[in-house]
């Protein structure tokens, strides 16, 4: 690994513990930020937890204090269809708190910043999707991170920080909640392990494109290994 020391908010979820469980593996020193403390299932004992919200301020001396290489930006308010009840909060987590998460990352004086986006952004658009697609995204949520990643390359162009945006479709895989709203997999397969019919929305004909959790923190290792700058499709 060309880094020594990494910081991920939002450790504490689904991608994120698996992230910090691959980061430690490889000898980095890990710091977590998470407005909740991990399940045991999510916890890693080598890595340091820091419970905080990152629409607080107090993010940004977290982040300060803890001076890592490299800052992995997961931590985001990912329900689309509460972002449409609740617009303002939506951005206040995904748009606001990202900004304080760069904001810290500048003062930090990190090497890169590796943060997760999503496939939203797109809206309904013809497939294959091309990076090269102009965005239009439909809801809140996919304006919310189609937002922060603009921010996001603001802190490459003007502060010369290396960034990489990773745009994921749904992620699916261990220790997926199946109360989540993207989790068709998760949900299926805890209704058939209790017994339980899974029931599909509309007339079934909609479809998904599923990737597996390994190969997104894969990904992500690589985004914050590379050279590369910009946006790429997961």
């Amino acid at each position: 690994m060309p880094y020594k020391t990494a910081l991920v908010t939002g450790g504490s979820g689904f991608i994120g513990s698996h992230l910090v469980d691959a980061l430690v593996e490889r000898g980095v020193v890990v710091t977590v930020v998470d407005w909740k403390d991990p399940l045991p299932t999510h916890k890693n004992e080598k890595a340091t937890y820091k419970t905080c919200d990152i629409r607080s301020a107090d993010v940004e001396d977290i982040i300060v204090a803890a001076a890592p290489d490299v800052v992995f930006h997961l931590a985001a308010h990912i329900n689309d269809r509460d972002s449409v009840v609740n617009p303002v909060m939506n951005a206040e987590h995904n748009e606001l708190g990202s900004i304080r998460v760069f904001q810290a990352a500048k003062r930090a004086k990190v090497s890169s910043i590796v943060l997760t986006s999503t496939c939203a952004v797109y809206g309904l658009q013809e497939l294959p999707i091309h990076e090269s697609a102009r965005p239009q995204p439909r809801t809140p949520y996919g304006i919310s991170k189609f937002s922060a990643e603009a921010y996001l390359e603001a802190c490459d162009l003007n502060d010369g920080i290396h960034t990489v945006a990773l745009r994921f479709t749904n992620v699916y895989g261990p220790r997926q909640m199946g109360n989540a709203e993207s989790g068709a997999i998760a949900i299926f397969t805890e209704k058939l392990l209790a017994n339980q019919s899974p029931f599909l929305n509309d007339d079934g004909s909609t479809t998904r494109d599923y990737v597996y959790v390994g190969d997104v923190v894969r990904a992500l290792l690589l985004a914050s290994e590379s050279s590369a700058s910009g946006v790429y499709n997961v």
